[in-house]
């Protein structure tokens, strides 16, 4: 639960965003790791954050629909509770590239999501009424992880 309030906390704090994905045929994603097997979410402990390149995929029962950015690696998932979850991706790719992708993915999905802040460095679309949140940070934004390589960073949770 704390992910997911310091999530929607980020997104009211201005602007600031790249990010840019891809996501192996497989539909999961691994960062430097040959071979990676899911965390399952029944067995993850509360606001658990995975970190190891080896558990570093998308977390069991993760939706299957949700579009990930194509390329995107990811750099932190984690299972708030059960069916709740805040997975993080990092891009090479600008943050408009990313932005249309999502802008033209996320409703082919089923995603009825809204833009709920837009500037150059950060995106944020939102679900009316609900708490699913998809953030996009530039790396020129106060907000993005300096400690990684990419252009943009990919939030999802939900």
């Amino acid at each position: 639960m704390a992910g997911l309030v310091a999530l929607v906390l980020l997104a009211f704090a201005g602007c600031g965003a790249k990010q840019n994905a891809s996501v192996p045929e497989s539909g999961q994603q691994a960062v430097n790791a040959p071979e990676v097997q899911k965390t399952p979410a029944d067995s993850a402990a509360p606001d658990e954050s995975k970190t190891d390149p080896e558990e570093l995929v998308l977390p069991e029962g993760f939706p299957e629909e949700f579009p990930v950015y194509p390329g995107a690696v990811i750099w932190q998932s984690s299972v708030i509770i059960k069916g709740r979850y805040c997975v993080k991706w990092e891009t090479p790719d600008v943050i408009e590239k990313v932005t249309a992708f999502y802008e033209r993915e996320l409703p082919k999905a089923g995603y009825n999501w809204e833009k709920s802040v837009q500037c150059r460095e950060y995106q944020s679309f939102g679900e009316p009424g609900g708490d699913g949140r998809l953030t996009i940070i530039s790396r020129n934004s106060p907000q993005f992880n300096k400690k990684l390589n990419g252009d943009t960073q990919i939030i999802f949770a939900n």
